[in-house]
């Protein structure tokens, strides 16, 4: 195809040796250390709790991370106490369903408003507020394909019409055959204002390609900015290899205090499609 796509896969070429070559060093470099039980004492709390437009129930997860090992929190396994309330007077109690895992009971997310939590954990209260942002509408996904010395490179492209206005912000999460793409995908309309989206999703995890008869479902979620910005800073270090599911120590979180993780509150839409060609 063009040079664009020529251009793409040689984005994509250089972001897989890259991510090979710190998998290497990583497995060499961490060798020894992984039989060393090391206990330390400034565990943090990471707490990521998660608020749609869709139906409940949501879910908080709290667990702890040593500074020597981020990557790897461990659940909590004491009680904690966890309140969710909006600004129209909706207010919910979490329920325990596993250690560090809680949901909601009958809290229902609404874009427009602004969703408040409070986190009751080691004698410390951790507080954050987010707002679900207004929907733009998520048309539909389609099936871009690159050859290259006889192989069909296959991504997908979420399509849908920026608005005029600006300062909008997305997040994209694939599954194919169910099987999660850790990769961030984030766009904002810096670039594509009031413009169709053109701008595939490229998986820098190489053992998650899209391939023929393959089931892929795409969500497409409107963030505001703070959690546009969390995940850009989460992405540089998770889009080479770092686990994408746990919280880093540097992206600035939107709870008080000494807290690591996010309370992220987003719209949230779904397409599918089976690749055929």
């Amino acid at each position: 195809m063009g040079s664009f796509h020529l251009l793409q896969f040689f984005i994509l070429v250089m972001k897989l040796k890259l991510f090979l070559f710190i998998s290497i060093i990583v497995s060499f470099g961490c060798q020894k250390v992984l039989n060393i039980n090391i206990k330390n004492p400034n565990a943090k709390i990471v707490i990521d709790g998660v608020i749609t437009d869709g139906a409940g129930p949501y879910f908080v997860t709290v667990s702890r991370a040593t500074d020597i090992n981020l990557s790897t929190p461990s659940s909590i396994k004491e009680n904690i106490k966890i309140y969710i309330w909006d600004d129209f007077g909706q207010r919910d109690t979490l329920i325990k369903i596993k250690d560090g895992v809680y949901h909601t009971v009958g809290l229902k997310g609404i874009m427009g408003r602004t969703y408040y939590i409070e986190v009751h954990v080691d004698n410390k209260i951790y507080t954050a507020s987010n707002k679900i942002p207004n929907k733009i509408n998520f048309d539909q996904i389609e099936l871009d394909s690159l050859s290259f010395n006889g192989i069909n490179i296959y991504s997908i492209i979420p399509k849908f019409t920026d608005p005029l206005s600006t300062g909008n912000f997305y997040r994209f999460v694939q599954k194919i055959n169910d099987t999660l793409d850790n990769t961030i995908y984030l766009l904002s309309d810096n670039t594509n204002n009031g413009l169709v989206n053109k701008t595939p999703l490229i998986s820098i995890n190489a053992a998650i390609r899209i391939k023929r008869n393959d089931s892929v479902r795409v969500e497409m979620q409107c963030i505001n900015k703070e959690e546009f910005e969390y995940f850009s800073i989460l992405s540089q270090q998770t889009n080479f290899g770092i686990n994408a599911n746990t919280a880093p120590s540097n992206p600035t979180s939107n709870f008080n205090g000494d807290v690591l993780g996010f309370f992220s509150c987003h719209s949230s839409e779904y397409k599918a499609m089976r690749v055929l060609k």
